[in-house]
């Protein structure tokens, strides 16, 4: 939501004309009173489905066809103000697929064909009112791989093919009777394999990867050796046929936040390059744009600013030093637009303000001081 709201602030200033604000109307007045505070917009069958408060059912899922009258109440979920408070919204094989709270059965895997009555509790995961808290939901060869608590053992990776015979534990990971929870987590599908992190506590918070199929989920490396420590890798992001990510191949914050990568082969997992030596990189919001990896990280000589990186060790370095010296200009909430990210960023003179860069040094710039 917040990156939502980021980009129709980028679309203000960058649209600013009388002619185009005047197009922007309210679609519908929800709320009884109040705001009705729409969020976890996601399309589905050429209409948008989102969470709404309308002051009476509470926070409940709603859909649109971009028409006023089309715009209602899809199903209360939870009778009364309360609200079953729909989200992690995701289409998977002509289905809506959802966390959300009847009342009666905690926070469980809800599922919806976009109808009232079609729109119902697919699997009660941890029986009883307990919360499974399925989440981290990805799509996957036609199924929905997910992470939930079944109370028998504890936060592990779950599948659904949409049917509750079909909804199942994909892996016990975690084993550990004293603390058995993976956390299984950053799923993402790359050489139609699913890669994820996860802790199976022998080895830590290290680099898995699944086929769907419990004989075909293991770990893939333990990145970190070190004994008790954790690589928790993370931000996967796909880039010319391969996988980056942050992860902290240390056994201390040393050395910690670098930028890996991986071809599919234990073998050609590997660093790219170390940030920050000596200290914790913190490389977050990577994405790729005009066939370069761009990222925020930390270095301990121009403080956190934006990187970008061909995948080679020479050709990973800061894009611009937005704050010159130490100070750091914290990017963050980075988005992609027509060829340009935009992020906030402090240069130290005019504030926390609009950016927007090109991809290169020289194209990278304050686009309006907003106040």
């Amino acid at each position: 939501m917040k990156k939502q709201l980021f980009l129709l602030m980028i679309l203000f200033v960058l649209n600013k004309t009388k002619a185009q604000v005047s197009n922007i109307t309210m679609l519908k007045d929800i709320a009884v009173s109040g705001p009705s505070m729409p969020t976890e917009c996601t399309v589905f069958n050429n209409k948008m489905y989102f969470r709404a408060n309308d002051g009476v059912t509470g926070g409940e899922l709603w859909v649109t066809d971009g028409t006023t009258a089309g715009t209602q109440l899809v199903k209360d979920i939870n009778p009364g103000p309360t609200g079953s408070l729909p989200i992690y919204l995701t289409v998977c094989n002509g289905k809506l697929f959802f966390n959300a709270n009847d009342g009666v059965h905690g926070e469980e895997l809800w599922m919806s064909d976009g109808t009232s009555a079609g729109t119902q509790l697919l699997k009660d995961i941890k029986t009883g009112y307990n919360d499974s808290y399925p989440a981290e939901f990805t799509v996957y060869n036609n199924k929905l791989i997910f992470q939930a608590d079944d109370s028998i053992h504890a936060i592990e990776p779950w599948v659904t093919d949409g049917t509750i015979a079909g909804t199942q534990l994909l892996a016990d990971i975690n084993q550990n009777p004293s603390y058995q929870n993976s956390f299984p987590k950053f799923f993402t599908v790359y050489n139609n394999l699913v890669y994820f992190s996860a802790d199976d506590f022998t080895h830590e918070t290290e680099l898995w990867v699944t086929d769907g199929t419990p004989i075909g989920t293991y770990l893939f490396k333990d990145i970190n050796t070190t004994s008790f420590s954790a690589s928790d890798p993370m931000n996967f992001t796909i880039y010319n046929n391969k996988l980056y990510f942050k992860c902290d191949p240390a056994a201390s914050n040393i050395d910690a936040g670098q930028l890996w990568v991986t071809d599919g082969t234990v073998a050609g997992t590997q660093v790219v390059k170390n940030i920050n030596p000596g200290h914790d990189g913190i490389i977050d919001d990577m994405f790729v744009l005009n066939n370069k990896i761009y990222f925020a990280a930390d270095n301990i000589s121009t403080g956190r600013e934006v990187w970008t990186s061909d995948g080679t060790a020479a050709g990973t370095v800061l894009l611009k030093d937005i704050n010159p010296g130490v100070a750091s200009s914290y990017p963050y909430n980075i988005y992609v637009y027509n060829n340009k990210f935009y992020f906030p960023a402090n240069d130290g003179v005019n504030g926390v303000e609009l950016w927007a860069s090109d991809g290169t040094t020289a194209g990278t710039a304050m686009l309006k001081d907003l106040s």
